[in-house]
């Protein structure tokens, strides 16, 4: 529980935010981008119910199932962020009671691309030129090819990450394409591009004539 609170605060990167689960809320609950979300509450003898999203529609829309008020659901829009679901209960006597929360985080959607061009020489240093940009929710982990062999990255908590130099002994090119892709969210994943080396093969030793 204590490291799924910590990654909210971390991910929309303001204190602020944990006020309101402070506040007495019931909990919280993470979704993804354009997904739907189903919540109820337990029922009772003349009882309804009262749903309605603290930001209004800019997140998502309520709706209830097959007309009954103790359970809806949400369908999120695009927008990721921070919102609260609040619930009244109103009795058979017609008496509403406090509010329940729950914290809504909707998480934006993992999208990782890889791009850049290279030229070296064989057994010599790239120059950093290949890199895989990230969008979505940290930490990632990400796993990319130069077709001969595989590379895993694994809790890596930054947007950008540059493809370390591999010497290669032989020339031609060489390229890097993404395998896969996941991180705290999980919500749509696209991977995008390629980034090439190209290896020029060095000359080969001449050897010195001596002439006398």
């Amino acid at each position: 529980m204590l490291k799924r609170i910590l990654f909210i605060l971390l991910f929309f990167g303001f204190v602020g935010s944990f006020s309101l689960m402070a506040q007495g809320s019931i909990g919280y609950d993470t979704a993804c981008l354009g997904s739907t979300g189903i919540y109820d509450v337990q029922t009772k003898p003349g009882a309804s119910f009262t749903w309605k999203l603290a930001r209004g529609n800019a997140m998502g829309s309520i709706q209830n199932i097959s007309g009954h008020s103790d359970s809806i659901h949400i369908v999120f829009g695009n927008t990721s962020g921070i919102d609260t679901l609040l619930l009244v209960e109103q009795n058979v006597l017609g008496c509403p009671g406090d509010t329940s929360k729950m914290v809504l985080v909707l998480l934006p959607n993992l999208q990782v691309s890889i791009s850049g061009t290279d030229s070296v020489c064989a057994n010599s240093n790239n120059n950093g030129k290949l890199q895989i940009l990230l969008s979505g929710t940290a930490p990632f982990t990400f796993s990319y090819t130069d077709g001969l062999q595989i590379f895993t990255e694994t809790n890596w908590n930054f947007s950008s990450y540059t493809i370390p130099s591999i010497l290669y002994a032989n020339a031609g090119l060489y390229t890097y394409t993404l395998l896969s892709a996941s991180n705290a969210g999980n919500c749509g994943l696209q991977l995008l591009g390629s980034g090439q080396i190209r290896v020029f093969p060095k000359p080969s030793a001449n050897p010195i004539q001596v002439y006398k």
